[in-house]
């Protein structure tokens, strides 16, 4: 019962969901907070030699959202960056509508200097909730 606690008002007959969205979609909120999680593309490596960088991982942003019960929200699933025979490309950033964000890691470079990146993790977005009688 003590990640429940977390929530305001938490405790007593709720019900704790974990949703993962892998795509870009619309998604609509059955309840009025959410912990988020999001991890943006991871960039590309750099192709051509034997000596050239790998790609950053992609950002990782957390937080407690207040939502609106019912309302749409838009989730933007960042993709990885993009392969070739020279530099890498960077990855792309993962949002939460307006609310959260998180971007891609650079992509690596052909010189052998790795890109810059954030905290590593695949693409996608994490909700957390609790609600009553939700299931």
């Amino acid at each position: 019962m003590g990640i429940l606690s977390a929530f305001p008002g938490g405790g007593g007959n709720k019900v704790l969901k974990t949703e993962i969205i892998t795509e870009t979609r619309d998604w609509v909120s059955p309840v009025d907070s959410a912990f988020v999680r999001l991890f943006g593309g991871g960039g590309a490596s750099a192709g051509e030699t034997s000596y050239s960088g790998g790609g950053g991982g992609g950002h990782m942003a957390v937080k407690q959202l207040s939502l609106t019960k019912g309302a749409t929200y838009r989730i933007t699933i960042g993709s990885g960056g993009a392969g070739g025979a020279g530099n890498g490309g960077s990855g792309g950033t993962t949002s939460f509508s307006n609310l959260l964000s998180a971007p891609g890691g650079t992509g690596g470079l052909k010189t052998g200097n790795g890109g810059s990146g954030g905290s590593g993790g695949t693409n996608c977005i994490r909700f957390l909730f609790a609600e009553r009688g939700w299931m």
